[in-house]
């Protein structure tokens, strides 16, 4: 049995299902979930917590009411890159990237407080993502949690 297989099986299917934690979190297809703070005043991920995608208590993904993409784009890899908000609370916004034949979760970053991602922009390496309210978020593709936030 490979590791953590299980832990990746729970976060496709979440995926599928839209559920996700109601919270700041990164959702990794690993089968990881990385919850944190974010502040105004900071530009980056505080208090970073890593687990596995079973440990994660059920309750911190209930009241899902799903994902509203506003946008999408394509890498030259056959990936897309789709940004919108979550509709369980209206100022959160989701950044996720999957493969685009099958849909399958890359990773998915819920920020609360920011507002719905409305542009995408794909730069070299990185991803800019601006909200409805004007506050920008710069990813690095390949490292989600190396996040920054400019706020508006």
């Amino acid at each position: 049995m490979k590791l953590f297989s299980k832990d990746k099986e729970k976060i496709q299917n979440h995926w599928r299902e839209e559920i996700y934690p109601r919270q700041n979190s990164i959702v990794l297809n690993n089968g990881f979930y990385c919850l944190f703070e974010i502040s105004h005043d900071e530009s980056r991920l505080t208090k970073k917590v890593w687990l596995p995608a079973l440990d994660l208590i059920q309750g911190d993904a209930d009241n899902c009411e799903g994902l509203a993409t506003l946008q999408a784009i394509e890498t030259s890899i056959g990936e897309q890159i789709i940004g919108g908000e979550c509709l369980a609370a209206g100022e959160d916004g989701f950044i996720a990237l999957i493969e685009k034949d099958t849909e399958q979760l890359i990773w998915l970053v819920v920020l609360s407080g920011t507002n719905p991602f409305e542009t995408l922009e794909l730069k070299g390496h990185f991803i800019h993502a601006t909200s409805s309210s004007g506050t920008v978020v710069t990813l690095p593709i390949d490292q989600p949690d190396k996040l920054s936030i400019a706020w508006n």
